[in-house]
């Protein structure tokens, strides 16, 4: 069979706990944030899918996963552009595909860069996997259900996004790792186990929800 059709980044699914409606709220990324993948993709935009990690500065900016230090207070999941500062024009837009890395907007917060987002404790997220060799069945990725997995940015050097996807190879008990497996995906674009983009469900893990931490940040 052919490869399963790449879909990019974390999509929700449903809410996380029975509710119709999926939460969206707003987030101001930091004025010049740069949006890099270590030894990978530099300053791509941030947009929808893309996994967001809290500052203390209250601000958000993109997470990292396996491809570096994992975020420990991951806020939630783009969903969508409110506003950025078009350099070009000096005007505010939302145009895709994303807020521009390095963004300069200084300290006029009528031009801060703002995201909607979804807390990522709300739903149930679909992601895909990042190989092709750590499961290659469905019954294989079945039994990684209720193991905790590790995500990656995996975009490459000249690729214009950061393409997070789940670390299936990191797949164990850990408790420490911000995910936990709980389905494969039953949709019609995810039919072959043993080719590229395998999809699964995951919802976030306890404390590593920033909402959810014990202690400030």
């Amino acid at each position: 069979m052919a490869d399963n059709p790449v879909r990019y980044g974390f999509r929700a699914v449903k809410s996380r706990y029975g509710g119709g409606n999926i939460p969206i709220e707003e987030a101001f990324i930091p004025t010049a944030t740069s949006f890099d993948v270590a030894a990978g993709a530099q300053n791509v935009f941030l947009g929808e899918g893309d996994p967001l990690v809290q500052l203390s500065t209250g601000g958000a900016t993109l997470a990292v996963g396996a491809e570096g230090t994992d975020s420990t207070t991951i806020l939630g999941v783009v969903q969508g552009i409110k506003q950025y500062l078009d350099t070009s024009t000096g005007t505010m837009t939302a145009k895709g595909p994303g807020i521009p890395s390095d963004l300069a907007w200084g300290t006029d917060l009528a031009k801060q860069s703002i995201v909607y987002y979804t807390p990522i404790e709300s739903c149930i997220w679909a992601i895909q996997v990042d190989d092709v060799v750590t499961a290659t069945t469905e019954a294989a990725y079945q039994a990684f259900v209720g193991e905790n997995c590790r995500f990656i940015n995996t975009g490459a050097v000249g690729q214009t996004r950061a393409f997070p996807k789940l670390d299936i190879a990191t797949h164990a008990t850990t408790n420490t790792f911000p995910f936990k497996i709980v389905g494969v995906s039953k949709t019609a674009g995810n039919q072959d186990f043993a080719g590229a983009n395998v999809e699964l469900y995951v919802i976030s893990n306890g404390t590593i929800a920033s909402r959810n931490a014990i202690l400030g940040i």
